[in-house]
């Protein structure tokens, strides 16, 4: 089975209009490419604790399986620009983020001398 680590965030298309994504660095397994030129990849997850889920029950026409995929969505700049006015980030936002990250000063200010005036 093919696998392949993403280089940057995919964006989940939900069934709602919440904003969802899968890292980067995540490994996804390609199970099989469709005829309609589209492809279906998994990857696993851990989790501990209690999941607020519904049991799903397989039918005989499921044949012993049920996949109902969600679209990945590579992210563009105007996209970005709209998931970040519905969610701003303030400075103490950022602040954390960069502490949590272990982000060196260096690096903060080559981040900004990357943002256009």
């Amino acid at each position: 089975m093919k696998m392949y680590r993403i280089n940057e965030p995919l964006q989940i298309s939900g069934n709602d209009e919440g904003f969802y994504f899968i890292p980067v660095g995540t490994v996804l397994y390609l199970e099989k490419s469709m005829d309609e030129g589209h492809d279906l990849y998994w990857t696993p997850f851990y989790h501990k604790g209690a999941i607020d889920a519904t049991e799903v029950h397989l039918e005989p026409k499921h044949e012993g399986r049920l996949v109902i995929p969600q679209w990945l969505n590579n992210i563009d700049k105007d996209q970005m620009e709209e998931i970040f006015s519905k969610f701003p980030l303030t400075k103490y936002d950022i602040k954390a983020a960069v502490r949590a990250n272990h982000i060196t000063r260096d690096d903060l200010a080559d981040i900004i001398r990357s943002v256009p005036e």
